[in-house]
């Protein structure tokens, strides 16, 4: 499956460039562009087999390897235009597993497992429900009304980082 991917990768890039639009300067699309077709292929299979993209079929993956694709997947898909080059911390507070944070620095944006002393922002959740809001299985706006992902953080930090999260 993972040469199937990295086929349709592969094609797919190609495509674009040809019209036109590298994927690279495209803006919304939730896809690496810092990593070959192959490790692509690969870190899409691991994460559906995993749980946390494609169908819903359990709960998501815990390993440590997996946790590291998908925080690093997010992180690159993260729009930091609108932070003018500042320094942003996003803590994600999971009521079920140990924390994560993702450190927002001028081209050197790291994803690491672990809280960090003063976040700009914290979503406290369960990691199974930030992941049915990241994999679109559930509105985000729905899972805040319910208290599911509860945002915290100063109300400037929080307007901004609105542009931040891919719609």
């Amino acid at each position: 499956i993972e040469d199937i991917f990295e086929d349709g990768m592969t094609s797919f890039d190609q495509k674009l460039r040809t019209a036109g639009m590298p994927l690279e300067e495209l803006d919304g699309v939730p896809i690496r562009t810092d990593i070959p077709p192959r490790q692509r292929a690969e870190q899409a299979v691991a994460m559906m087999r995993g749980n946390l993209l494609g169908e819903k079929y359990g709960p998501p993956g815990r390993d440590s390897e997996l946790l590291q694709i998908y925080f690093d997947n997010i992180r690159t898909t993260l729009d930091t235009r609108s932070l003018n080059g500042d320094t942003a911390v996003i803590q994600w507070d999971f009521a079920d597993m140990e924390p994560w944070h993702i450190r927002i620095d001028n081209g050197r944006s790291a994803a690491l497992q672990g809280r960090v002393e003063a976040p700009d922002i914290t979503l406290k959740c369960r990691f199974e429900d930030w992941v049915d809001v990241t994999a679109g299985w559930e509105d985000p706006r729905k899972s805040m009304l319910t208290g599911k992902i509860r945002p915290t953080g100063k109300i400037k930090d929080l307007w901004r980082m609105r542009k931040v999260f891919p719609s």
